[in-house]
């Protein structure tokens, strides 16, 4: 409930913008793109969303939740919320569960957004369209064991171990697949964890031989398959480059022109882009300013600089240091507007 609360709130503060702040810095629209009915049973369901946006030129989007609401009332989705909160993704899946059988249920995505831009920031809800779908009757005989996975195969993809499998025939359950594995074809093998898809990575395989086995369970009805093996598998550790480093750019300095502060230092060997930090203290937190590449150039205005004290730092970026070099020694400069 509090999360739907704090979505219904941060509905009437986009309301109350003006639409310059909302659909000239960003726009979008958010969709239930597939009900699965192959995947609706008395009790669980599984929904999928899917989230279009588009930014202005120095707008920073950043995708803070995703969600499904659903009821039983196509007006009113009340104390009925499934999300994916913090997954930074444009497409989602979400598993609902606790649901009446033989019931119609409405569903509709949701997204919430924060905005960066130039003149400021805010948060908006982006809600998409309502879907329905019907929960099926409770079965009441069931088979002792499920199905198991089928062609499980295991390969090193890099530095991890692909782990690969068909769904199993007839499937007809609400089910994840438990994926363990062991360092030898005794039995102790250990759980790596579980997923919705016939895929799995092994992002910390051992060095030598692995042995991975699968397994389909359900939780309604709950239930279990026997466990699916796939061949030994030889993990051989690739070899580690050194990280590649790059100098921080030196020289940085600051000065007001007319309305606007512009930035000059002196290049760096092997940087072919520059990125562009500001803060409004010395020890403060240094944001990246929305347009904040400078290219080869070594100098960039600041169009919009705080009114008062500008801190400055920069970092030198390449192609084999994409996240950049360190930061430089900050450029301070007062701004006074004219």
């Amino acid at each position: 409930m509090k999360a739907l609360r704090n979505i219904v709130c941060l509905l009437v503060v986009a309301s109350c913008l003006p639409s310059c702040m909302r659909d000239d810095v960003v726009s979008g629209q958010v969709q239930t793109y597939a009900i699965d009915t192959t995947q609706v049973f008395a009790t669980t369901a599984i929904c999928r969303g899917e989230i279009k946006i588009n930014a202005g030129e120095d707008a920073n989007v950043k995708i803070i939740e995703t969600g499904i609401l659903y009821s039983e009332n196509e007006q009113e989705f009340v104390d009925s919320i499934s999300s994916t909160q913090g997954a930074a993704v444009t497409l989602f899946t979400c598993y609902l569960t606790e649901l009446k059988p033989q019931t119609q249920y409405y569903v509709r995505a949701y997204a919430v957004i924060d905005c960066k831009y130039s003149h400021g920031t805010y948060r908006n809800v982006l809600l998409g369209g309502i879907e329905p779908f019907t929960t099926k009757k409770n079965q009441e005989i069931e088979e002792d064991k499920m199905p198991a996975p089928r062609n499980v195969s295991a390969q090193q993809a890099g530095g991890a171990v692909s782990i690969t499998w068909n769904k199993p025939p007839e499937e007809t359950y609400l089910l994840w697949y438990i994926v363990e594995r062991n360092d030898s074809e005794n039995d102790n093998y250990m759980v790596l964890g579980t997923t919705f898809y016939e895929r799995f990575t092994d992002n910390t395989p051992l060095s030598g031989m692995n042995y991975y086995r699968v397994k389909t369970e359900a939780r309604y009805p709950q239930k279990d398959s026997n466990y699916a093996y796939t061949e030994p598998c030889l993990f051989v550790p690739p070899t580690v480059e050194p990280p590649a480093s790059l100098a921080a750019p030196t020289g940085v300095s600051a000065k007001q022109t007319e309305d606007y502060i512009e930035l000059t230092w002196i290049a760096v060997e092997g940087a072919n882009d520059y990125f562009i930090f500001r803060s409004s203290t010395e020890n403060g937190i240094y944001e990246q300013l929305p347009g904040g590449i400078a290219g080869k150039s070594t100098s960039w205005i600041d169009n919009y600089p705080l009114n008062g004290d500008n801190y400055y730092k920069i970092k030198s970026v390449s192609a084999s240091v994409p996240e950049g070099s360190t930061y430089s020694d900050y450029a301070y400069c007062i701004f006074i507007f004219p």
